[in-house]
């Protein structure tokens, strides 16, 4: 929510919360599917939307001070929808009452305590289990209450009341006749709540749907809003609440003053009956009955003596009228001091009198301004507004001592203060109690209180006594009836008579139609529903017959077809399997020819000059040269560039430390010139001094000039200094010109630039921020302490560390790749086979120990071509994976359970070691192996011996006492045979050594991974501070370049460039200053120095050879001290010379060194472009050699091996191909039993599936199929004879298939419901009518009793006020002659005993007071707390108006009256008398209290009020005073 609406929202609640607040409001929260479906969101979506606006909406009920809310979460008719909607909202119920009791601030905060009402055994076990838990855990919050009904209905609601008090009665816990509407509400849900006060439903729907039922059923304000739940806000709850405080008053008024009688309740019980077509005349008639008891009520208040007494002095009454700016008050006039009884105004013709009670009419909110003597609003301000008085305000405080009489809402206000204001223009406003109000609330208000201003029968003005005189009989009765008020009986019964019209025309045309139209079309459409049922019948038993012989045929050729299926499976399975068994055969026998005719041919080729072998070393040979060369380029490129890159560098700090020469010696040479220009320039001037002392002294002494064309000796130096003074004098005076123009320009610059700093204020406090931003980053980076030093240390090292690992990863696949012949691959043969019973190659069993690595070659001599056999556990292994391991090449197998290992004894051993100590050792010795391994390992190096050289092999293999086969080192075999194997040594690593370098170099390879991996963990522990530091820095560089930006930003700015005008005016104004001072100082210099000249020249005279002699020694001085600074001046000049000189050079150093620079870097590139092009040819020669080597080694390793695979690979195909021939003979046969079971199948499955088209549902019955005991029991269920029996019924079908109507049923049902509408509708039109017809009697019966009640008690006042009136004589109200009270009434006047035949034989103050009478008794009859009469007393004499005032005394002891009046008969006799005077176009008011001893305790305290004493009047008594309120 925006601030603006949460601000509005706010102020909403303030103003209304002045009002009367709801205490119950109730939700029914429809339209959450709906709304979904509109945004297209879903069902699920809408429902949690919803939910929010439960939130939303129960948070404004709490702020407003709400104490229940009743929401319809779920009716238990809600089961019956779909089950996915019933689970969105079990899961949405279960999920946001938990979080409304765990989560929600909202409970917290106003103490809500959640329950739930409703039946809930009906929701599941989780959903309850939720429930009890958000109960129990706001359970103790008491402040407010949200009631969830879920799942509830109201109906349900009264069953469980009347059950609980059926069990109370049961139990004798109570009596039924203690049941009454108090007891059964303290048996519901929400017995422990308040009333509902407001009902809400929202979607458009105009119905409860079975919610509070009882709850709303009275005083309840039911509203019906036209939009979805998920779309109500408190922006259209608004105007509810605002119509909820409208009726607020008028609701509390009529539970206070009406009661409700047995008439009321009959026609409630009739609006109940026909909502639609009784709702005005029920409204009308109920309106008229409550006025009538309402009325009756208040004349029985009025008869009641003791009650008058009572209510004398406490009924709310006027206590002060304060006037502003209406009519002829035009400043403000404040009028304490009204009496609670009796209170006159008087005055002359135009003085306002009247106008004070315009204004008291103008607060109990009059709208017809001809009654206060006013065309418009604007004629109610002081002269219309032209005389600057632009509103008129009038305020009235009325006594609200009584709380009993005080208006509903206001039983804690001592006082009520009303004002009402307009303006020019028409604009009006009340106030009640300084809150504005709204008109209507305020006339709802006086209503409370009997002063209805719009039909007031309180208010008596000028004019009416004149139209009571002119009435006729049934206009006299209408003032009876309206005094009585049954006036309004009359049009309402009209209604009445009306409406039964068209009851009477609508039942028969209900009748009609059901004679007509209705009852011959269902005789017709039910006989038509027996044949169709009959039909219906049959068809059932069609469609049971058929399904059990379909179902019957199904099971059959479904067993046919399972049973087809399963042995055609088991024929392709064998077919398949056979299939792959000779194709296995032919591609074995094919690879074994392959391999014999390969193998044969390869071992030629290779055994010829020229061979594959011979070609393959040849090429290893020439790659190795080739690679050794290129490596040696390549070495020695990377040499010259480290070389480059160490001259480089030298030459980068050479660089380094000439510029830094060149920058000191620039300062030392700038300095020295500041101390050379000063030493200069003082010598110069010692130089010019000595000049002048000796042109001085030669022309003193001389008489003549030392130059030709000047003045002698100090004539012209006075004359030198006089023109400096000149000169320095007019420098000053244009310098100071100068400077007032800079100064002008300067402060207009300075104004421009404030004028521009405000404009640019914004760009100034962005660039504070900035500043201020920067030096923050700044300290928090400092407390960094993280060192990104380490950080880059660590990922050079991981750098470094990766490279290594790439290496030794490529050095290992390089050694994989040479033993590619290692590589061994199969299959499993069988889904379980156990993969460690295959141990693998024998080169990979075993190792070469590391102090015997020289042996490796003898080794792999001694092993020969078991190196590549497999070594398994027992001969079944072996036997499975050359059936179905899918072997790619040929393998040996040498199973440990079959294997018969050899092993040389120890004392040949010992024999051969003692022939040659220290050269031999048996080859098994020199390896590691598992032990379970041994006898394999023993198989191939148990009977062989490792010799150091060929003569000690020899020497061991002939002994007598050892003759056992032995390898040399180099790879020679002897063998006691007499046979040697030997010759040139094989180039290359041998196989072992290549399995030794492998292992070797994976052990670095996880030397590397190891360190990496430490090298990531204190990377990961330095990665939170480095993100902390790299965050702050790269905020640093931000707020950084912000400034940069706004300080380019400024600088482009008008302002700044105005500054830099500013600064510059500045310094120009303070260097003309400096050389205003300089010029003044050098000018009285010179005016000094003519002084002294002056004073040399009269010294001269005066003492011509002492002066001469004194010149010449300052002479010799000056010439001495010349001499003496020459030296030191041409030693810094040589000096200074000396460095700039060196200055020079180093420039022109920096300038050399930055070439050079230049050109060693174009080097080092080149060197590095041709090091990485010699680096990739070595990349490419090494792939090459590598290649051509693994080549070599293959062929190398196939050799030895030709021989022994060629025997093997011959007896293997000889015995595959007999198997073969045997497999194929087996395939012929499987494939026509195949053949044969397809097509059964293929028939079986097209049956099945026609079957299962043509009854769709067999797929979700045919689990039932041959159930004993179910529906589909062919056991008891024949199909055979249901198959004739349904041919049978299948013939009778078709002959009643025409002629029968398939609607009949739908055409019944819309035809019987019809008929029970109208018969619905005839019964509630006839009992309508009647209801209407009872109530009518009932009625006419009620208002003529009222009527004579009314006429007998107004007769009876009527006689006695004019008695008083005019004493002796007697006046009444008189029925017409031969008609009853309803005919008219007309009123006879008896004076001095005789009746009067007519009222025109009376005098016309007789009348006036026949007219006064009859309008006091009806006053009398229907009081008020306060009548207002306007001159009523007019026509009367002084005698009849002193009557009038006593008698408005002595009857009307419980209201107050304002009487208007000229007469001091009718004014002598009011408690307060109130003069209005006019003066200087303003009206004014003075109180007087008369007859003190009957003035209230409440106008004596209005006396103490601020007044200004007068003279007491002469015409009053003596102990009057008059008063003058102040205004």
């Amino acid at each position: 929510m925006s601030t603006f609406n949460r601000t509005m929202r706010g102020i909403a609640i303030k103003a209304l919360q002045c009002g009367s607040i709801p205490q119950h409001i109730g939700l029914i929260m429809d339209g959450n599917r709906r709304y979904g479906r509109k945004v297209h969101v879903g069902n699920g979506k809408g429902y949690y939307l919803g939910y929010e606006t439960l939130e939303e909406i129960l948070a404004v009920c709490m702020e407003m001070g709400v104490k229940v809310v009743t929401v319809y979460a779920f009716s238990i008719e809600n089961f019956k929808r779909p089950a996915d909607q019933v689970e969105t909202l079990m899961d949405l119920a279960k999920t946001k009452l938990a979080e409304l009791c765990e989560q929600s601030e909202l409970v917290r905060q106003y103490g809500i305590g959640i329950r739930v009402l409703g039946d809930t055994s009906l929701l599941p076990e989780d959903v309850r289990k939720v429930i009890r838990k958000a109960v129990d855990l706001t359970k103790k919050n008491n402040r407010a209450i949200l009631n969830m009904c879920f799942p509830y209905t109201s109906r349900e609601e009264l069953t469980m009341a009347t059950r609980s008090l059926v069990s109370g009665i049961e139990a004798h816990d109570l009596n039924p006749s203690d049941i009454s509407t108090s007891v059964l509400e303290d048996s519901l849900y929400t017995r422990s709540c308040p009333p509902m006060d407001i009902l809400i439903r929202t979607s458009g729907e105009i119905r409860l749907s079975d919610f509070m039922l009882w709850q709303s059923s009275r005083d309840c304000h039911v509203e019906f809003v036209d939009c979805y739940w998920p779309e109500f806000t408190f922006w259209k709850l608004l105007p509810i609440l605002l119509r909820y405080q409208l009726r607020a008053i008028s609701i509390s008024s009529s539970r206070k003053y009406y009661s409700q009688g047995d008439i009321a309740r009959e026609v409630v019980a009739l609006e109940s009956t026909d909502v639609n077509d009784h709702k005005d005349i029920s409204a009308g008639l109920d309106d008229s009955v409550m006025m009538s008891q309402r009325n009756s009520s208040e004349s029985t208040l009025v008869t009641d003596e003791s009650e008058e007494s009572e209510m004398a002095g406490s009924i709310m009454h006027i206590e002060e009228l304060i006037i502003d700016g209406f009519k002829s008050y035009a400043t403000r006039t404040s009028i304490p001091g009204w009496d609670p009884s009796f209170n006159a105004i008087t005055g002359l013709n135009g003085s306002g009198k009247s106008n004070v009670l315009d204004a008291i009419c103008f607060v109990l909110g009059i709208t017809n301004w001809s009654q206060v003597r006013a065309s418009n609003i604007q004629d109610l301000i002081y002269k219309r507004g032209q005389a600057g008085v632009t509103k008129a305000t009038v305020t009235v405080v009325f006594d609200n001592n009584d709380p009993k009489q005080c208006p509903v809402g206001f039983e804690s206000f001592k006082q009520i203060t009303v004002t009402r204001q307009i303006l020019v223009g028409g604009r009006s406003k009340f106030l009640v109690n300084g809150h504005s109000m709204q008109q209507n609330v305020v006339q709802n208000l006086f209503q409370s209180v009997q002063l209805n201003i719009n039909n007031p029968h309180f208010l008596i003005m000028q004019g009416r006594i004149t139209k009571v005189l002119n009435m006729k009989p049934p206009e006299i009765l209408a003032m009876i009836e309206e005094a009585a008020g049954t006036r309004m009986f009359e049009e309402r019964k009209e209604k009445a008579l009306k409406t039964i019209a068209k009851k009477d025309k609508k039942v028969a045309e209900i009748t009609q139609l059901l004679a007509e139209e209705i009852v011959p079309k269902l005789d017709k459409l039910r006989e038509e529903k027996r044949a169709y049922l009959e039909f219906q019948k049959t068809q059932t038993e069609i469609e049971r017959l058929s399904r059990i012989v379909v179902s019957y045929d199904y099971s059959r050729y479904e067993n046919r077809y399972s049973k087809a299926k399963e042995e055609h499976q088991a024929k392709e399975a064998l077919t398949t399997q056979t299939t792959e068994d000779i194709k296995q055969l032919q591609s074995t026998i094919s690879n074994i020819e392959q391999d014999i005719e390969s193998i044969t041919s390869n071992r030629l080729k290779e055994m010829t000059l020229g061979g594959k072998f011979q070609t393959l070393d040849t090429t290893v040979k020439d790659l190795s040269k080739d690679l050794v060369k290129v490596k040696t380029q390549r070495d020695l490129k990377g040499k010259e560039e480290k070389e480059e890159e160490h001259n480089r560098a030298n030459l980068i700090k050479s660089q380094r430390e000439t510029e830094k020469s060149m920058h000191e010696k620039r300062t030392e040479v700038e300095k020295l010139q500041v101390t050379y220009n000063d030493l200069k320039r003082n010598y110069d001037q010692q130089q010019e001094r000595v000049r002048m002392n000796e042109e001085l002294i030669q022309t003193l002494s001389t008489g003549l000039a030392a130059e030709e064309g000047h003045e002698n000796g100090y004539m012209e130096q006075l004359q030198r200094v006089k023109a400096t003074v000149a000169q320095e004098t007019t420098l000053v005076e244009q310098l100071k010109l100068k400077l007032k123009h800079l100064e002008v320009d300067l402060v207009d610059k300075r104004k421009q630039a404030i004028a521009a700093q405000k404009g640019n204020k914004d760009l100034g406090v962005s660039l504070d921020l900035a500043k201020q931003q920067v030096r923050q980053y700044e300290d928090v980076l400092r407390r960094q302490t993280f060192d990104p030093e380490k950080e880059r240390a660590l990922r050079m090292e991981k750098a470094s560390q990766e490279e290594a690992a790439a290496k030794v990863s490529e050095q290992i696949d390089f050694v994989n790749r040479k033993l590619s012949r290692l590589e061994f691959n199969y299959h499993n043969p069988t889904p379980t086979f156990d993969r460690s019973t295959v141990k693998g190659l024998v080169a990979e069993l075993f190792t070469v120990r590391p102090e015997h690595s020289h042996a490796a070659t003898a080794l792999e001599i001694c092993a020969g071509g078991r190196l590549y056999q497999v070594v398994v556990d027992n001969e079944v292994v072996g036997s499975q994976l050359l059936k179905n391991g899918k072997l790619r090449k040929r393998v040996t197998i040498i199973p440990l359970n079959k294997i018969q290992a050899f092993r040389a004894h120890a004392q040949k051993i010992a024999s051969a070691q003692r022939l040659a100590p220290g050269k031999v050792d048996l080859a098994l010795t020199l390896i590691g192996f598992d032990h379970h391994l041994e006898t394999a390992m023993a198989y191939i190096f148990g009977n062989t011996l490792i010799c150091a050289d060929a003569a000690t092999a020899k020497k061991v293999t002939f002994h007598q006492e050892v003759r056992m086969k032995s390898v040399t080192l180099e790879g020679d075999v002897y063998d006691p045979s007499g046979t040697l194997q030997g010759g040139s040594k094989a180039s290359g690593d041998g196989i072992l050594t290549s399995l030794q370098e492998l292992h070797v170099l994976k052990a670095q390879l996880a030397e590397h991974r190891q360190r990496l991996h430490k090298l990531d963990q204190e990377l990961a522990s330095l990665s939170k501070e480095g993100r902390d530091y790299a965050e702050a820095k790269q905020r640093l560089e931000l707020a950084s370049h912000e400034l940069r930006l706004c300080e380019q930003q400024l600088s482009a700015s008008e302002h700044v460039q105005l500054l830099e005008k500013v600064e510059l005016l500045e310094k120009d104004v303070g260097t003309t200053k400096t050389a205003i001072e300089d010029g003044i100082s050098r000018k009285q210099d010179a005016v000094r120095r003519c002084q002294e000249i002056e004073k040399e020249m009269n010294d001269f005279k005066n003492n011509k050879d002492g002066k001469l002699q004194e010149l010449t020694q300052n002479h010799a001085k000056a010439k001495a001290e010349l001499v003496k600074n020459a030296p030191r001046v041409k030693a810094m000049q040589r000096e200074y010379q000396t460095l700039e000189l060196e200055l020079e050079q180093l420039e022109k150093d920096v300038r050399t060194a930055n070439q050079e620079l230049s050109e060693s870097e174009a080097l080092s590139s080149n060197l590095k472009s041709d090091r990485d092009h010699l680096q990739a040819e070595i990349k490419t020669l090494e792939v090459a050699l590598e290649k051509a080597q693994t080549e070599f080694e293959r062929e190398k390793a196939q050799l030895s091996a030709y021989d022994e695979e060629l025997k093997e690979l011959e007896a293997l195909a000889k015995q595959k191909a007999k198997t073969l021939a045997d497999n194929r003979l087996e395939l012929q046969n499987l494939a026509h039993e195949t053949d044969r079971l397809s097509k059964e199948k293929q028939s079986m499955s097209r049956t099945i599936k026609d079957l299962e088209e043509e009854n769709d549902w067999i797929l979700d019955q045919r689990h039932l199929f041959g159930q004993s005991g179910g529906p589909y029991d062919f056991a008891t269920q024949n199909p055979t004879e249901s198959r004739k029996k349904l041919k049978q019924l299948d013939e009778k079908h078709s002959s009643m298939k025409n002629k029968v109507n398939p609607k009949v049923m739908t055409m019944l049902e819309s035809q019987e419901k019809r008929e029970t509408s109208l018969k619905q509708m005839l019964a509630t039109v006839q009992r309508d009518k009647t209801k209407i017809e009872d109530t009518i009697v009932t009625l006419d019966n009620y208002k003529y009793e009222t009527l004579e009640r009314t006429y007998t008690k107004v007769n009876g006042d009527f006689g006695a006020i004019f008695g008083d009136l005019l004493p002796g004589n007697d006046a009444k109200l008189q029925l017409l002659e031969g008609q009853n009270i309803t005919g008219g009434l007309e009123v006879k006047v008896c004076l001095g005993g005789v009746w009067k035949s007519s009222l025109t034989e009376l005098s016309g103050g007789q009348r006036s007071l026949i007219a006064l009478a009859l309008i006091l008794s009806l006053l009398q009859f229907k009081p008020a707390p306060m009548y207002i009469l306007d001159e009523v007393d007019a026509a009367l004499d002084l005698s009849h108006t002193q009557n009038i005032g006593q008698l408005l005394r002595t009857r009307f002891k419980g209201s107050q009256f304002i009487v208007v009046s000229l007469k001091e008969g009718m004014f002598n006799n009011a408690n307060v008398l109130f003069k209005a005077r006019f003066r200087e176009g303003i009206s004014i008011v003075e109180r007087t209290a008369q007859n003190q001893a009957r003035v209230t305790k409440g106008s004596s305290a209005s006396s103490n009020r601020r007044i200004e004493n007068e003279a007491p009047s002469s015409s009053k008594a003596s102990n009057a005073g008059t008063k003058r309120i102040k205004l």
